[in-house]
């Protein structure tokens, strides 16, 4: 028996001696005495049970309120498709990164861990689900924690409440020495892009080489971040009129580098990428309407594969 039940027991007994040794009339005031202590604690219970039913009903119109706003979103996102094509890669990899504690090694540790996502409904779910197959884990072998941001997941990793946390990219400084990378969510799942640019059909019809151009500018600006931090350190530091120091900068540049985001090569953004990004977004409810066409009616790739032709050919000159 636990020590807290033989307290209880103890305290329990030595109450009732004393009433049982009390005078009649003391041992009625003792009595009314307890009956009114137990009759506040009721009160204070009946108002704790109406402050929780409160607090339920306001918990569920907050999520009935979320579930409106996803539906518009929703409907928004198949609008802005409707009349929209694929024009080319804008980040074309996602800056997510599994964090973990020194003692989860490698993937195949995650087993038996307890793992911190934002939402089943957002990258790290699907990140979660190639991580788990690559390790050879299943998802009964975790202990999934889902804290509604990245920044929450941080926070229980450092609070010590989970093992792994999905994490961005930029949060890795702020973890500290104690944690490590123990997989970027550009290498484990490449074909997953972070974002595209697109442009209405009749806009690409009407602009044919200004399309090329923008491509063009994508793949020299990939280059140079890629090539040369001095450079875009610099150039950093002019567009934004030097609102952080050069060391900022460099800490930016090393993070970003990390990711591997913008790869200089023509085939981020082909048909069947565009298509499994479509799909993860159609999976999760993001799209709505004329946004669940055919893949191949959301995109014209013919820019981009033309700006490429060009760049590919003459890579020097940029």
């Amino acid at each position: 028996m636990s020590s807290r039940k033989l307290r209880s027991i103890a305290l329990a007994v030595t109450a009732g001696l004393l009433l049982a040794l009390l005078p009649a009339g003391a041992h009625a005031d003792a009595l009314s005495d307890l009956e009114a202590q137990i009759q506040r604690y009721q009160n204070q219970l009946a108002q704790i049970n109406s402050q929780a039913i409160s607090v339920k009903n306001q918990i569920a119109d907050t999520q009935a309120r979320i579930d409106q706003l996803q539906v518009v979103l929703g409907q928004l996102n198949g609008q802005l498709l409707e009349n929209n094509a694929r024009l080319s890669a804008n980040q074309a990899r996602l800056d997510d990164v599994v964090l973990a504690k020194s003692s989860v090694a490698s993937l195949a540790d995650l087993k038996g861990k307890t793992v911190a996502i934002c939402c089943d409904a957002s990258p790290d779910g699907v990140l979660l689900t190639a991580v788990l197959k690559k390790g050879g884990v299943s998802q009964s072998q975790i202990t999934v924690l889902r804290t509604g941001a990245s920044s929450s997941s941080l926070t229980a990793l450092i609070a010590g409440r989970v093992d792994v946390a999905f994490v961005h990219s930029s949060d890795v400084p702020t973890a500290g020495a104690k944690y490590h990378v123990l997989a970027v969510g550009g290498t484990i799942l490449p074909q997953y892009a972070d974002s595209f640019m697109a442009a209405t059909p009749a806009w690409l019809k009407a602009n044919p080489a200004l399309a090329e151009a923008i491509d063009l500018a994508w793949f020299a600006s990939a280059k140079l971040f890629n090539t040369d931090e001095a450079q875009w350190v610099k150039n950093a530091q002019a567009y934004t009129q030097n609102a952080n120091s050069a060391a900022q900068y460099q800490q930016s540049w090393t993070e970003l580098q990390s990711i591997q985001g913008w790869p200089t090569v023509g085939s981020i953004v082909t048909s069947p990428i565009v298509s499994f990004n479509l799909g993860i977004a159609k999976q999760q409810q993001a799209l709505q309407g004329q946004g669940n066409r055919a893949a191949a009616q959301e995109m014209d790739l013919t820019p981009w594969q033309q700006a490429w032709t060009v760049f590919s050919a003459h890579q020097s000159s940029y």
